[in-house]
């Protein structure tokens, strides 16, 4: 039963966290640099619009996807499936440390009252995020060769 239902939950693992990761992915290089070549308000804007629809989906899928990465540590076996469930979990307190503070400032700003200090909030938080970046796609590549290992 094991061999039937391990593969299956391996790939449903991967599949949620490459939607992840192509989300994170997809704001560190696209949705960053587009967002920089705006004036203060209109930077201010893009982000907390963008922050309200990723925020609902991220933090509650990532918090979801981390006791199906432990069954499938488990039951492989393999404890590269536990470093990838690691380095995912790992988002958590390294956004509430270093992302929230500046997450709770940009949202209460009005973004026709948003400023070069606010722009310069908004710079360090992309600078944050592209470190979130990496902790996801080591925890997809990682995950990615505990597959093929059993595979």
């Amino acid at each position: 039963m094991i061999a039937i239902l391990l593969p299956i939950l391996e790939l449903a693992v991967l599949a949620a966290l490459g939607l992840m990761v192509g989300a994170m992915i997809y704001t560190s290089f696209v949705e960053i640099p587009v967002r920089q070549k705006l004036d203060g308000p209109a930077q201010l804007l893009n982000w907390q619009l963008v922050f309200r629809v990723a925020s609902g989906f991220l933090k509650p899928f990532g918090i979801g996807l981390f006791p199906l990465f432990l069954v499938v540590w488990f039951l492989s076996g393999n404890w590269l499936w536990g470093l990838s469930a690691a380095l995912l979990i790992a988002i958590q307190p390294f956004t509430a440390l270093f992302i929230a503070k500046t997450n709770a400032a940009l949202i209460e700003i009005n973004p026709k009252e948003a400023t070069e200090a606010t722009k310069t909030l908004i710079r360090g938080w992309d600078r944050l995020h592209h470190m979130r970046t990496v902790l996801i796609t080591s925890s997809f590549t990682i995950a990615l060769i505990a597959h093929v290992q059993t595979a």
